[in-house]
């Protein structure tokens, strides 16, 4: 099979590691695989028997006309390089990068898109463009059963939920150490719907009850800004670090004493997983849609509602205070590595691929 992936970058992420290790697999068994990406940004070196194109396409601007142009010139390029492959299956892990394939009344490949974000979330106009999109795809992947339900009536019998794989080769480097650092690590992007000051919130009030403990905070984003003057107001300079970005990072968490997610809307996020991989006790609120679907609560984690700053604090009191619950929660969360493991997830992907590819 000729497979073609569509996407906006190699830069770091889940999406673009799921291409990643998606791409590699495809390519390790027989299938002839090319990446196209928008911009030439790269940060994850893809398998040598994967092709790569790098559209290297226009992405800012500066006035509604600039806007408009770079469109159409990342729509005629687009297409252009994807007739030139003549591939049978294109996928956009991002479904809205479909949105340039729309013109192609000729196609004669199948179009697969995914939905890895909160819908409920999505700009009115982007929700409307996905279902669109929706319509006309051959095949929709979705991470979880309630974000497809969001969908009803759009996508029955062409649509299929296949979750995110523990991808990162250093999960398999690392290992939870139960009697580790006086720290709390979160990994993921400065983003709004992260909602980092809660974090630090629940963490300030955490730190009345256990002062000699640090929060340790990687990644990289738009809100660093409001999330450093968030640590200054609180006067917590030396207690809530920021790591920037490391591709390793897991492995530099893995003595942590617990891993901390407060976002306020997820896909089903991958370092979440990750941390579960490794062993590690894990806290996260309670938030479409993902997390509950990877956490039973009290049994491999701990699920607690959005924006609770005390329920939050309580939580990673309940973690460093109690070993035997943490180290139970740790070791349930480990057999995420088997169930979700890149050999099991990536035979769902391929068998659905052929099976849109083929109509059976």
């Amino acid at each position: 099979m000729k497979v073609v992936f569509l996407i906006g970058s190699l830069e770091f992420g889940g999406a673009e590691r799921t291409v990643l290790y998606l791409s590699s697999y495809l390519a390790e068994h027989g299938d002839e695989v090319t990446v196209y990406a928008m911009t030439n940004s790269v940060n994850y070196m893809l398998n040598p028997k994967v092709k790569i194109v790098y559209g290297n396409l226009p992405t800012e601007h500066n006035s509604c006309l600039r806007r408009y142009v770079n469109i159409a010139q990342r729509t005629i390029a687009i297409n252009h390089a994807i007739r030139k492959e003549r591939p049978e299956l294109v996928f956009c892990i991002m479904a809205s990068m479909a949105k340039y394939l729309m013109v192609d009344k000729c196609r004669k490949y199948k179009l697969i898109v995914s939905e890895r974000t909160n819908p409920k979330y999505l700009p009115s106009w982007q929700f409307e463009l996905e279902k669109k999109i929706f319509k006309k795809a051959d095949g929709i992947i979705f991470q979880t059963e309630r974000v497809k339900e969001n969908f009803r009536g759009l996508t029955e019998g062409k649509s299929t939920v296949i979750p995110n794989a523990v991808g990162n080769e250093y999960v398999t480097e690392a290992e939870w150490k139960a009697d580790g650092r006086k720290t709390v690590a979160a990994i993921g992007r400065l983003s709004r719907e992260k909602d980092y000051p809660v974090m630090i919130k629940a963490f300030r009030h955490f730190l009345s009850t256990h002062p000699g403990f640090t929060l340790e905070i990687y990644g990289v984003g738009r809100e660093k800004e409001i999330i450093e003057r968030c640590i200054s107001e609180y006067g917590l300079e030396n207690k809530v670090m920021m790591q920037g970005v490391r591709q390793d990072a897991i492995k530099e968490i893995s003595d942590a004493r617990c891993y901390l997610m407060t976002s306020v809307c997820e896909g089903m996020p991958n370092t979440l997983m990750e941390a579960m991989a490794i062993g590690m006790p894990c806290i996260s609120t309670d938030c479409e849609y993902g997390p509950a679907e990877l956490i039973k609560d009290g049994e491999n984690g701990l699920l607690v509602p959005v924006g609770d700053v005390e329920a939050i604090s309580k939580a990673i009191s309940k973690m460093v205070d109690d070993r035997k619950f943490a180290e139970k929660c740790g070791r349930n969360a480990g057999k995420i590595r088997e169930t979700n493991s890149i050999e099991k997830i990536c035979l769902r992907y391929k068998a659905y691929f052929n099976k849109v590819v083929t109509g059976d």
